[in-house]
């Protein structure tokens, strides 16, 4: 297995460093607006007695880490997932709470599909694929009087 070098390690590192970084400003921001600037006690206890629906961690990468790049997660595609996908291009005029999509399409190389192999598509050896299946099966095992092992 090839390692990334300690440059791409170091700027990998620094650039979730600086996410980070800047999600706790904003978040300590945040609380100088709300509870310093206005001083205002029913913000403060509105949901004090709530459970929380998120620990910690979770409810600060998603309010300040995720939403700046929700872009590039759950990005949606039309046609088969096979070897290429068509990328629908999409924007968003709220901070990446809502998208809408720009009419654009690209062609990409699909790396993140569990159908690599392009399974999904259809192809001229459907009939060939099924003809050997209903001649050899689906199960991949040996009969008991070879072995057990």
């Amino acid at each position: 297995m090839i390692e990334p070098s300690i440059v791409i390690r170091f700027l990998c590192y620094f650039s979730y460093m600086v996410l980070i970084i800047f999600g706790y400003f904003r978040m300590l921001m945040e609380w100088y607006v709300c509870v310093c600037a206005f001083n205002d006690e029913k913000l403060i206890t509105k949901f004090q007695d709530y459970r929380p629906l998120y620990n910690s961690w979770q409810a600060f990468f998603t309010r300040y880490i995720y939403r700046r790049v929700a872009d590039i997660f759950a990005i949606p595609i039309t046609g088969n997932p096979g070897g290429t996908v068509t990328v629908l291009q999409r924007k968003s005029n709220d901070r990446n709470f809502t998208f809408q999509l720009t009419g654009k399409q690209f062609d990409c190389i699909n790396l993140a599909s569990y159908d690599y192999l392009g399974f999904s598509r259809q192809s001229s050896n459907d009939p060939m694929i099924e003809q050997a299946i209903r001649k050899y099966g689906v199960g991949v095992n040996a009969i008991h009087e070879i072995g057990w092992f």
